[in-house]
């Protein structure tokens, strides 16, 4: 079982918004056999001393690093324009420095953040689609379009004795079972 850790704004938004997305994908991650780490898990975020009094800055920084540490993947928010993800952003570091798989939705144009990225989506449901694996019909597709194009390429039309033409045959059958 894979572990994925949730990072992402909890300071400049909302509580509702910090803990809402990641109810939302912890219900879709656990569902997917995903165990989940959630930052926000135990901390009262309407209170509005909860990162100022209630947890110092040393508590916080390393519970989330050793969070991360023990996650696989990290999946986060980078949805909003208005925040600075000074915190999102090292985490991300930290994560890519261990080698850890790093998923960003919100669709961020930083360099910094595309380079560390494992992949960077523009939804949260895409994200938690490709993590759950319903992307394997598109990438599917994807190979199988490459697989007739380079024999198209190489062999003359209908020629059926070559070794990727029962590729292309499997691929294809695979394809329609999972409709």
């Amino acid at each position: 079982m894979k572990t994925v850790y949730l990072a992402g704004a909890i300071d400049h938004v909302s509580p509702a918004f910090a803990i809402g997305w990641r109810q939302d994908a912890t219900k879709r991650l656990e569902a997917a056999d995903y165990a989940v780490l959630d930052p926000t898990d135990g901390k009262n975020l309407y209170d509005p001393n909860v990162n100022i009094s209630t947890y110092t800055p040393k508590q916080i920084v390393e519970t989330d690093k050793a969070m991360i540490d023990r996650a696989d993947i990290l999946l986060v928010e980078m949805s909003r324009k208005d925040i600075p993800y000074i915190g999102t952003s090292m985490e991300i570091l930290y994560a890519w420095e261990r080698g850890k798989q790093v998923y960003v939705w919100g669709g961020p144009q930083s360099y910094w953040v595309r380079y560390h990225a494992t992949k960077v989506f523009l939804t949260l449901k895409e994200t938690l689609d490709y993590l759950e694996g319903c992307e394997a019909p598109l990438r599917l597709n994807a190979i199988l379009g490459n697989v007739r194009r380079l024999r198209a390429s190489l062999y003359p039309a209908g020629w059926t004795a070559d070794p990727l033409y029962r590729i292309e045959q499997e691929m294809a059958s695979l394809l329609s079972d999972l409709k």
